[in-house]
């Protein structure tokens, strides 16, 4: 009961720190009111609570389950959030830049505001978390061929996804010309280099954490999950909720499985016991 206790203080305390980070990082970044919308089932100050209490749970997870120095932790936090939340996806959008009708530079506003947010959220986790270790029983098994593998599921659940979620909606087809301007040689090449990122941050969260592999699994799914998907609950000017909601059901499926499944692949037989 304390450490339920203990870990909902901490919570709430990531909570605010998020929500302070993103403030900060939109006047820093010099965000304006550009993607701002009406549609959707939250206004923006409700959207604005929920994906930061949101994104502050999905941390509590992970530094709760985590078992590394407080250096470590704030290593670990600020890569993931930022990787996950920031970089990968903004990789797409300039690859769909035609389709969404953003401006680069509201983009790269949009990485440096998460930046300052993924800054902050790892210092208040490296405070908040004491210096913990851990003692690996088996041989860690991530080696060339299941990190190859790790990215090729990733293109696999990306793809299966994409076209037996997204694609069976009328409303996302229309909404990307019905796919006429999408060239699939040059996606699938660019789904490989994003595959390589989210097998990386796979790994990294794998030996943060404790635990068997499964329970890690389900953490780094649910990670992946929310980091990026819950930004789609937004009212937005240039995705119309029809599209959204849709995707928030694709990408957050797919990222769950990936991340459970990467982690069997990557850590089975692997057992992670605190000390």
């Amino acid at each position: 009961m304390k450490g339920f206790v203990v870990n909902g203080l901490r919570w709430a305390a990531l909570w605010a720190a998020l929500l302070a980070g993103s403030m900060a990082g939109v006047a820093i970044a010099g965000i304006g009111s550009e993607g701002v919308g009406t549609d959707g089932p939250f206004s923006s100050e409700a959207a604005f609570l929920i994906v930061n209490g949101l994104h502050a749970f999905v941390l509590t997870l992970v530094a709760t389950a985590a078992r590394v120095s407080r250096v470590k932790l704030f290593l670990g936090i600020f890569t993931v959030f930022y990787v996950v939340h920031s970089v990968l996806q903004h990789m797409e959008a300039f690859w769909f830049i035609d389709f969404l009708e953003l401006s680069q530079e509201f983009l790269i506003r949009s990485s440096l505001m998460v930046l300052v947010q993924a800054l902050i959220a790892g210092a208040v986790a490296a405070l908040m978390w004491p210096n913990r270790s851990y003692k690996e029983e088996g041989k860690t098994p991530v080696g060339p061929s299941r990190f190859g593998g790790s990215v090729i599921l990733y293109i696999l659940c990306y793809g299966l996804a994409g076209m037996y979620i997204a694609w069976a909606s009328t409303d996302v087809q229309a909404y990307y010309d019905f796919g006429d301007e999408i060239e699939t040689g040059p996606l699938l090449l660019f789904q490989v280099l994003r595959g390589s990122l989210w097998a990386a941050i796979v790994v990294m969260l794998g030996r943060m954490m404790t635990g068997p592999a499964w329970t890690r699994g389900v953490i780094t799914g649910v990670v992946f999950a929310v980091l990026a998907a819950a930004q789609l609950i937004y009212p937005s000017s240039f995705m119309p909720w029809e599209v959204r909601q849709i995707h928030l059901v694709e990408v957050g499926t797919s990222n769950f499985v990936y991340g459970l499944l990467a982690t069997l692949l990557l850590f089975a037989g692997v057992r992670r016991r605190a000390v």
